[in-house]
């Protein structure tokens, strides 16, 4: 039966029924919202067709026609309305079983013409993911793009192909770097597709698009980050919270906005084919190591080195309170003493032991203000005789939230000869957002840095605990 019978029928039924005229009138308003919904785009806060057919004066009919041509319109105009904002859709990615981007990444903070591809599939399910993304080598004013990618198979095994010197690289990852390795995806897709999205408070609409029959909004951001300042725009369908590209551009000096990077493609819970994750050495590709004899990818990250020694620093996390938890060592380059002495009298929240450099700090910048997280001793771990520092980093400001998190930190270090500032910078590997995020990434990485999995007896709640001790101590 037509749309058009059946709400003439239902009016035939009505206690009290309304002359022609009038049904004319609603009827032909009626049919005019279902024609209407399937081309006109959805737009957030605009009153829809129905509300203006129920506040015309040419619609005051008895009570019962009235109730009975709304439930013949119920369901035709149920979601006419939009429901879903931008801060609303990491949540829904989030929740995606696979996940899929494709895009261009340009270089205009290097004055480079020059372009690459950007990919990834992420099976969330499975734990396992194939990211195409190029290693960028930047020196004396020049610019060497080498294309490679990252295949992990959800068996512990990593490789990586780099396309320029056609090898391959395996390697095997422990259950924690495991987990670390696809939050870090996760965190990539969140970054290339949403860019600065996670600062909602910046977002707005800007304008409306419809492409192949869709309606879209057009959400846009405009964030500084690491000293620079960039734009998003992002296409949005309101009625499924799907994104159908996205593009990000950066402000130069003379407030010109150049692209920076687009994703073409966005997609969630689509099916990914096995292929994708075959780490098969590829035709013609040397293998510098096998499935088989894949030694174990370090854990190290980075490296300062002052007159005579070496500061290393291996993880970075961040608290639902936005301290961090960082784990660093420190010895000297001549000769490798033990350095059992130097932890016997450390205290939770007390000074660090006395090593040859000591990461005391980390600094952010956000909003225009450098952030200083000052450091207190934690607890170590001990490993085939070296000493890990877990160290703990507070700042006095109350207002800091998660998004200090997708930042990058200068790390200072603290010598002999005073402090300097090291010349690296830190990213957090993962947020703890629960005592159980607590139990598997922190407590999990200090029995992966200690001899037979020996760990200290520290749960989320007693070192947020001693966080606030030493952020009101920093007043």
């Amino acid at each position: 039966m037509r749309p058009a019978d059946s709400i003439q029928d239902l009016f035939k039924q009505a206690y009290y029924p309304a002359d022609a005229d009038q049904n004319e009138r609603i009827l032909g308003d009626a049919l005019d919202v279902i024609a209407q919904r399937a081309t006109t785009p959805r737009i957030r806060k605009r009153p829809s067709r129905w509300r203006r057919i129920m506040t015309s004066r040419t619609t005051q009919l008895s009570a019962a026609a009235v109730v009975l041509l709304a439930l013949g319109l119920f369901f035709a105009n149920l979601n006419n309305t939009p429901v879903y904002g931008m801060s609303e859709v990491p949540g829904l990615y989030k929740l995606a079983r696979t996940l899929h981007f494709k895009g261009t990444q340009y270089f205009p903070e290097n004055n480079c013409s020059d372009s690459c591809l950007i990919e990834s599939w992420i099976d969330l399910e499975n734990n396992r993911w194939r990211t195409f993304s190029p290693n960028i080598l930047a020196s004396n004013g020049a610019m060497t793009i080498s294309p490679g990618e990252v295949v992990y198979d959800g068996n512990g095994i990593r490789s990586y192909i780099e396309h320029t010197e056609k090898q391959v690289h395996y390697y095997t990852l422990s259950p924690l770097q495991q987990s670390l390795e696809q939050r870090k995806q996760i965190r990539k897709y969140n970054t290339m597709v949403f860019g600065a999205f996670d600062q909602f408070d910046h977002c707005q609409i800007i304008d409306h698009e419809v492409i192949d029959g869709i309606g879209y909004e057009v959400w846009e951001a405009v964030v500084t980050q690491h000293f620079f300042t960039y734009k998003t725009n992002a296409w949005l369908d309101p009625a499924t919270g799907t994104l159908l590209k996205s593009k990000r551009w950066l402000q130069s000096s003379d407030g010109t906005w150049l692209l920076s990077r687009e994703m073409q493609l966005i997609q969630r819970d689509i099916e990914i084919p096995e292929s994708i994750f075959n780490v098969d050495i590829p035709d013609g590709y040397e293998a510098l190591a096998t499935p088989e004899t894949a030694p174990e990818q370090s854990m190290f990250r980075a490296t300062i080195s002052s007159s005579d020694a070496l500061l290393t620093e291996y993880l970075l996390f961040s608290l639902p309170d936005g301290s961090l938890i960082a784990c660093w060592s420190s010895k000297k380059k001549d000769h490798g003493d033990s350095q059992t002495d130097l932890f016997v009298d450390c205290q939770p929240g007390g000074v660090f032991p006395e090593l040859p450099s000591k990461l005391h700090q980390f600094k952010a910048l956000m909003e225009g203000r450098e952030i200083v997280f000052s450091g207190c001793h934690l607890t170590a771990t001990q490993k085939e005789g070296q000493y890990y520092e877990w160290g703990l980093y507070t700042s006095s400001e109350d207002w800091l939230d998660e998004r200090l998190m997708v930042r990058h930190f200068l790390i200072d270090m603290e010598v002999q000869q005073g402090v300097q500032e090291g010349g690296m910078s830190a990213y957090v590997d993962a947020m703890v957002e629960s005592q159980q995020d607590f139990q598997d990434l922190v407590i999990t990485a200090m029995a992966e840095f200690s001899d037979e999995g020996t760990v200290p007896e520290l749960t989320l709640d007693e070192v947020l605990a001693l966080a606030s001790d030493q952020r009101n101590s920093l007043k």
